[in-house]
């Protein structure tokens, strides 16, 4: 559907047998979906708004224009997007959990194994 509103808008401006026109085609790049392989929301410097647009410039979320042509989805995507924000919340705790608990271990240990840390330092494998 989104791609479908994309080529829409792009038909009457793109004229197939001109060069610019045909450079613009090729330059351009859809992302549609998410793959199943990224675990995480990335983000596509290229597609950004604000490298991309002049701040004068209108813009409109492909979203909200394919919910007023049919799109049935967008409540799907919304509940969706809020499980995806918790389980992020959570594994960012844990990492946060897990990070403290580690420094915690380093200076714990830090005295026991200052001599070895010293020997590795002057043979530069530690740095």
């Amino acid at each position: 559907m989104a791609e479908a509103i994309f080529w829409a808008a792009w038909r009457p401006l793109w004229q197939s047998k001109c060069y610019w026109s045909l450079c613009a085609v090729k330059a351009s790049t859809f992302l549609e979906t998410f793959t199943e392989t990224s675990k995480k929301r990335m983000v596509v410097p290229a597609a950004l708004k604000v490298v991309r647009l002049k701040p004068t410039r209108k813009f409109a979320y492909l979203g909200r224009l394919a919910h007023e042509v049919g799109w049935k989805y967008q409540a799907v995507t919304a509940t969706l997007e809020e499980k995806r924000k918790e389980k992020a919340k959570v594994h960012y705790r844990k990492k946060k959990q897990l990070l403290r608990l580690r420094k915690q271990a380093e200076k714990n240990v830090e005295k026991k194994i200052s001599k070895f840390t010293e020997v590795l330092k002057t043979n530069g494998l530690l740095v």
